[in-house]
């Protein structure tokens, strides 16, 4: 009989599962698993040239290759018996070139990745700046004179965020911050009664 115990422990196992496994996938590659991605790529590569491919796919199987162009040459002469140092030489231009090629795909990308991120923060910036000079006092006052001088606060609160949107470009969601924020700190002339907003002119 299933106990309500074992399924608690049940969904935590899960969870412990979950958890170790997208550890797991977000893990860095070592120097030495990017190396191996490489060899496993290149002998898979239909480009990659017909002499080449023997070895690469022996190299792919065997998984322990060298890294170093030293340690990569010993090892195809001594574990693979190779004597053909111009063949030794291609396998490892070819290996090490794809490796090279990868990083500077990667290098632009995370300059596109980062420059991307710079411009939408410079974007987020501007509207920022923009926003802070809305008159929100003034741009109160042209609606309820409008409308009588009074509106319901929930109707005023909407049409400042819409002009301030129409105005100053920002999205919605920062302009229902904004305004909000701006009436809760006040606006000169205009009152807050309830539900519902006022234009009265202080007389000086």
């Amino acid at each position: 009989m299933t106990t309500c115990y074992t399924k608690a422990a049940s969904l935590e196992a899960e969870k412990h599962e979950k958890s170790l496994f997208k550890g797991k996938s977000e893990k860095k590659n070592t120097l030495q698993e990017v190396w191996l991605e490489i060899v496993n790529k290149v002998s898979t590569d239909p480009s990659t040239p017909e002499k080449l491919r023997p070895t690469l796919k022996r190299l792919d199987e065997i998984g322990n290759v060298p890294r170093q162009r030293t340690k990569f040459m010993k090892y195809l002469k001594n574990s693979l018996m190779m004597k053909n140092d111009d063949l030794c030489e291609s396998l490892w231009n070819l290996l090490y070139g794809t490796l090279q090629l990868q990083k500077e795909n990667e290098s632009k990308k995370n300059e596109i990745e980062i420059s991307s991120q710079k411009k939408e923060e410079e974007i987020k910036e501007k509207s920022e700046i923009s926003a802070e000079s809305f008159n929100f006092a003034k741009a109160a006052k042209k609606i309820l004179k409008k409308n009588d001088n009074k509106l319901p606060l929930k109707e005023l609160k909407e049409k400042l965020r819409s002009k301030l949107v129409e105005k100053k470009g920002i999205d919605n969601s920062e302009a229902k911050k904004r305004t909000k924020r701006a009436l809760k700190e006040g606006l000169e002339n205009i009152e807050i009664e309830g539900k519902q907003a006022c234009y009265k002119k202080v007389k000086t």
